[in-house]
């Protein structure tokens, strides 16, 4: 008996060559099963600390519990009850800087099971 292979792979109504690389279904989100966008957006934040745009890091804050203190243009201030570190971010072209992210980093290690 041969095993037959079908050249094309249909996925929600897009066709797909049958080679298409296994990493294809990871960047496009296609394939993700019981992910909510928020805990992509933290795994995606934890995967690459250098890319995390100001919008997705003010949201993360948030839902940290921390709370907008000030700031206005192109910062913010993002403070919490009890804790002595406040998040400080600068939209520089839509991103933070990468100490910002990093501390946000570490901010989500701390708090992220009570989010």
């Amino acid at each position: 008996m041969r095993l037959q292979i079908d050249p094309v792979l249909s996925l929600n109504g897009c066709t797909l060559p049958w080679y298409v690389p296994y990493f294809f279904f990871q960047t496009t989100g296609v394939g993700d099963v019981g992910m909510s966008k928020l805990e992509k957006l933290i795994a995606g934040i934890l995967a690459n600390p250098r890319g995390v745009r100001f919008e997705e890091a003010c949201r993360v804050a948030r839902v940290l519990g921390f709370i907008h203190e000030g700031g206005q243009g192109s910062h913010r201030v993002f403070k919490r009850k009890g804790e002595s570190t406040q998040l400080n971010f600068q939209n520089r072209n839509g991103l933070i800087p990468a100490y910002q992210a990093h501390q946000l980093v570490a901010m989500i290690r701390k708090y992220g099971e009570d989010a």
